[in-house]
Order: structure tokens, then C-alpha cells, then sequence
């Protein structure tokens, strides 16, 4: 097993990411995509992050649109992914405490690789006495490899 891991992300990338250095940034299919998910995660190398603070209980829009990504991914690309992969466990007087591991707190340095998952979202069908739904095209799902050369 190597020490290389593989960040995870969904539409946000910061330069605290880059350190100082050169990356090479490509798209991939989504079979390479998720052949890179399950091999980091049979590794123990596949490390989630986000953005935004998903556990907040304010954040519940931005949970949502942590959750269909998910879905989405999960369902027609066959990369299995939920929620809580993208927490963190540690334990506090024999109790579990979560946390979201956050974006910004990731360097992509020496062999390891950022992917960063896009979509676009359409309009969809608005039922009655509900904001209007957003939900994501399934089509423009794109998948964002960023490694350091």
C-alpha cells in the first residue's frame, strides 16, 4: 500500500490546495474516476472534503447538495459515495465526535491527486407551496484530476 492520497471535492478548489509547484489538470472519464475512487478507497488513501460545513444544523441547504451529487454519483456512475464520507471520527470520552474534513485544509503535493466533481443543475418540476427544486443534470457530471508533476 502507498501513501498517495486521493482528495475528493465536490465543485470547489482553493489555492491552499496548490502549493507552490507545478499540477497537471485533466478531465477524466467516469470509469477512470471511479476506478481511481475504489482503489484509494480499498487502500485507505480516499480522503473526502468539503467546503462547506455540512454538519452545521444552518447548512441544511448546502447538505442537500452535498447529498444528490452523491445520489447521482452512486447511481449512474456507479462511485459509491455518501455523506458520510465525507466525515471525520474521533473520540471524546469514549463518545464519537464528527467533523467535516475541510477543504482548504488539503495540500496536493508529491503523488497525490485532487478530484474534483462538477455538475450543472436544471430546473426541475415545482410542486406546490415549495421553493422552486434545482436538480442536478445528470449528463454534466465531469470528473477533475489535478495532480502535482
Amino acid at each position: 500500500m502507498n501513501d498517495r492520497k486521493l482528495f475528493l471535492a465536490f465543485w470547489n478548489l482553493c489555492l491552499d490546495n496548490l502549493p507552490v509547484g507545478s499540477f497537471v489538470h485533466r478531465r477524466v472519464a467516469p470509469d477512470e474516476a471511479r476506478l481511481c475512487v475504489e482503489q484509494a478507497r480499498k487502500e485507505g488513501r480516499l480522503l473526502c472534503v468539503s467546503h462547506d460545513d455540512l454538519l452545521a444544523p444552518y447548512r441544511k441547504r448546502e447538505r442537500k447538495n452535498h447529498e444528490d451529487p452523491c445520489r447521482v454519483l452512486t447511481e449512474h456512475y456507479g462511485i459509491a459515495l455518501s455523506e458520510s464520507d465525507f466525515l471525520s471520527e474521533a473520540e471524546s470520552g469514549g463518545d464519537p465526535l464528527y467533523s467535516i474534513i475541510p477543504l482548504n485544509c488539503i495540500h496536493v503535493c508529491d503523488d497525490d491527486k485532487l478530484l474534483v466533481v462538477t455538475c450543472n443543475f436544471i430546473l426541475g418540476e415545482k410542486k406546490t407551496d415549495e421553493p422552486l427544486p434545482f436538480e442536478i443534470e445528470q449528463t454534466s457530471v465531469e470528473f477533475h484530476l489535478i495532480e502535482s508533476v
